[in-house]
């Protein structure tokens, strides 16, 4: 539950509007377009699907308005998923609470050693420079989140990694890692591939548990470890 003195950072609402104009403008050129296309394609391949079929039956002032209404939906449907996928932080004077693909996670302020941003992510640490989370956070104003931080006196250090040196790309089999961390870097790398986050988090769990920090840059996997000096 919050109190006044929360700060409530959301995504930017413009996005949802703007998914729906795009989609809206979208489906009411496929209208314009959609007897000329459809009827090459059915001469092409002797058939389309049954929907295009259909929406081909009605006279062109339906068309236009009936496919930009379902644009429209489909622009909203894009832009609740990535709803779901964007970050939400409340920050409180005690902790903080951030809000990602539908799952909530409660750090509070006594574990909290350093809060800052590396890249595109927003990351806590705490205890002996343990990360604690790190989320994707584009969707979410960096500036306003350091200004709340600040507002609560959070530690907020910045936007860089004060770690940013001892990270190492990881390379497979480089020696530079154990067996069972390769296997647990391995691991985490199909889940990525396959948007798998749930083997991706089991994955960097166990990397966690080895004493490696992960995080993602150019396509590949970067870890530090907490002994590194």
């Amino acid at each position: 539950m919050t109190n006044a003195t929360d700060i409530e950072l959301r995504p930017r609402h413009w996005w949802t509007i703007g998914f729906v104009l795009i989609g809206l403008l979208l489906g009411c050129g496929v209208g314009f377009v959609l007897n000329p296309i459809g009827s090459w394609v059915l001469e092409l391949l002797g058939g389309v699907p049954a929907p295009v079929r259909i929406a081909m039956t009605l006279p062109l002032v339906w068309q236009v308005p009936v496919l930009g209404v379902l644009g429209g939906l489909l622009g909203l449907f894009v832009a609740a998923e990535g709803e779901k996928a964007a970050l939400k932080l409340t920050v409180s004077d005690d902790r903080l609470i951030f809000d990602q693909h539908g799952h909530t996670r409660v750090v509070p302020r006594g574990t909290i050693s350093a809060i800052f941003a590396d890249g595109k992510d927003l990351v806590v640490n705490g205890a002996a420079d343990r990360q604690i989370v790190r989320y994707k956070a584009t969707d979410i104003s960096i500036d306003a989140v350091a200004d709340a931080l600040r507002t609560h006196r959070y530690p907020w250090t910045g936007a860089t990694d004060p770690h940013e040196h001892e990270y190492s790309p990881w390379v497979d089999g480089s020696g530079e890692t154990t067996e069972d961390e390769d296997h647990a870097f391995r691991a985490r790398r199909r889940a990525l591939e396959k948007k798998d986050r749930h083997d991706a988090e089991s994955a960097l769990d166990r990397l966690h548990s080895f004493g490696l920090v992960v995080r993602d840059r150019r396509g590949g996997q970067e870890f530090r470890r907490l002994d590194s000096k």
